[in-house]
Formats: structure tokens, C-alpha cells, sequence
């Protein structure tokens, strides 16, 4: 039966190394040192007894951490007796009921908390659904469980865009794919001109059909003299970046598309919109179904919104929409 008792110990008998009850993931400690250096340690740590006089951390890596920054390598912990090697589920879950707590979990954390009670202490998917999304906030469905493990095997930079939401889960899991270095360029564009969530995606999708369909890395499209000067512009925003960017990946993936976008911006002009009615093409052109939106305030807007389209269509310019794709 696990007892505890609260102890001196010294920084040196602790196996930093050893993380089977860690799940956290906050790799900025400098909160946490400077309430040390101010009010001290208040919580101590938590931690399990080794034979040999070794101690393995149950919870309070980053305090000990924090420890090690201040050069404090002797103070008060919890330690769980009697001394062993085995990894107690009840250890675990005193930790994370604690983590639960005190803070809000991560992404990542939770990710890991899923893996580790799966592939340490065997449980099943159907307890994990049942027992432990609903603990951590993700809802209940299994799916979940399928979109978190992968993240636990990007790395830390990846890991930290996740958690920041600079980087969406989706964007992420299409990522673990890509080979290290892609996923570094990647990511780096991403961040650097701040890709929304969407754009992201979308950008994924692009460049991995060029890819497969030129038998060329992502690596050698985004170094491409076109994508460079973009990329290289000194007096372009990033939003307008991003959109010249998306177009030029556009004109690759479709050869035909640029063609086509501009054919439909003249049928456009020739059709003389108001502001209040808008037209849409379908996306990338794939599909022969068009969106046509009115905007009005009064019976008088509507009207004079018909009036149009009327005119429009007794003049046949429509016939050339259809004929377009």
C-alpha cells in the first residue's frame, strides 16, 4: 500500500530523465522561476522512491525545473513508499486530478495523458471514451482519440504553434506526413505571415497535388523563382502574400485555371453587377454550379435587383457561364 511522506532530498537523486508520469507540456518556465525566487517553494513535489535511493517525478516537473535554474538542489517533496520500479496507475491519476485542477491542460497534454494511459496501464478505447474525453474536456466521441495521439510525435516547435493555435490540429495531422524538413518550411511560412486556419489547409492541399502530380518535394516548389519573388517582396502585406501566394499555387495545380478566372472576371464586367448582387464561381472551377447572392433593404432594392438579373438574362449573357468550364 502506497504511503507518503514528506522529505528533504537532494536534485541529484531524481531522475529528470525518466517522464513516465509526465505529461506536461509547457516548456517556458520563467513564471515559475520567478515565484521561486519571491515566495519559494510553497507546493512541493511530488514524487516515487526508487530502490537505490533514486526518486522518479509524479508531478511538479516544471517547479523542479525552476529548481534547477535557481541552483536550489536541496528542498521538501512528497515521496510516495515503499520504494519501486513499477509505475502506479494511482500515481497517474493523482497527478493529472491535480493538473485538472489547478490549470487548463493543452492539446498536447492531453494527447499524451490518452497515450500514456493506453499504452501504460491498458485502457481500453471504450474506458478512455467513457472515463477520460469527458475529464479532459474533448467531448466523447472516439473520433478525438484519433485526431490527439498523432500530435504527440511532432516536434516541440510544432507542439508549441498547436498550443498557441498558430497551427490548427488538421494542418498538423497532414504535416506528420510530410518529411521533417517540408514540415519545417512549412510551418515557418505559416507562421511567418501568419496563415489563418483555413488558408492553411487550403495551402496544404495545393502544394501536396503539385506535388504528386510532378513527382517534385514540397521543398523544390516553394524554392521556385516565382514563389521567391513573392515570398521576397519588400513592400507587399502578408495577407497580400498569402493571396498571390494561393494564386500562383492555383495556376500550377490547374493549368487551365488562370485562363478561366479570367474569362469569368470579363463576363462579369460585362454583366455590370450592382454592389447588392454578387456572383460566385464554383471553387477552383470544378463543377458548373454558380452562387448568386442579392443584398437589399426595401421592396424597392429587391425590385430594381430583379429589374437586373431580367435584363441580364433577356440579353443571354448567362449562355456564356454555362460555356465557361
Amino acid at each position: 500500500m502506497t504511503k507518503f511522506e514528506i522529505q528533504q532530498v537532494n536534485l541529484q537523486d531524481i531522475e529528470l530523465s525518466d517522464r513516465c508520469y509526465i505529461f506536461t507540456f509547457e516548456p517556458l518556465i520563467a513564471n515559475m522561476v520567478a515565484s521561486l525566487r519571491h515566495i519559494g517553494l510553497q507546493n512541493p513535489p511530488l514524487l516515487q522512491a526508487l530502490p537505490g535511493q533514486r526518486l522518479r517525478i509524479v508531478s511538479g516537473l516544471r517547479r523542479i525545473i525552476a529548481l534547477k535554474h535557481l541552483q536550489i538542489l536541496r528542498f521538501p517533496a512528497k515521496v510516495a513508499l515503499p520504494p519501486t520500479e513499477k509505475i502506479s496507475e494511482h500515481l497517474f491519476l493523482i497527478n493529472l486530478h491535480e493538473n485538472l485542477a489547478t490549470r487548463r491542460l493543452n492539446l498536447i497534454e492531453k494527447a499524451t495523458i490518452i497515450h500514456k494511459l493506453i499504452s501504460e496501464f491498458n485502457y481500453s478505447l471504450e474506458l478512455v471514451v467513457k472515463e477520460i474525453l469527458p475529464l479532459l474536456d474533448v467531448g466523447s466521441n472516439p473520433k478525438m482519440i484519433d485526431r490527439l495521439l498523432p500530435l504527440i510525435n511532432l516536434e516541440d516547435r510544432l507542439k508549441i504553434a498547436v498550443i498557441e493555435e498558430s497551427l490548427s490540429i488538421d494542418s498538423a495531422l497532414d504535416l506528420i506526413a510530410l518529411p521533417e524538413q517540408e514540415r519545417t518550411e512549412l510551418v515557418k511560412l505559416f507562421l511567418r505571415f501568419n496563415f489563418g486556419k483555413n488558408i492553411q489547409r487550403e495551402f496544404l492541399q495545393l502544394i501536396k497535388d503539385i506535388s504528386a502530380a510532378n513527382g517534385q518535394s514540397i521543398s523544390s516548389i516553394l524554392s521556385r523563382i516565382e514563389i521567391q519573388d513573392i515570398l521576397n517582396h519588400e513592400t507587399l502585406t502578408a495577407p497580400v502574400i498569402i493571396s498571390r501566394l494561393k494564386q500562383q499555387l492555383l495556376k500550377w495545380r490547374y493549368p487551365q485555371y488562370s485562363q478561366i478566372q479570367s474569362n469569368f472576371e470579363e463576363i462579369k464586367r460585362e454583366l455590370k453587377l450592382p454592389p447588392t448582387i454578387s456572383l460566385q464561381p464554383p471553387r477552383f472551377f470544378e463543377g458548373n454550379k454558380y452562387r448568386l447572392e442579392v443584398v437589399f433593404q426595401s421592396q424597392k432594392d429587391f425590385s430594381r435587383a430583379i429589374e437586373h438579373l431580367n435584363k441580364i438574362n433577356q440579353l443571354g449573357l448567362i449562355k456564356k457561364l454555362e460555356h465557361l468550364i
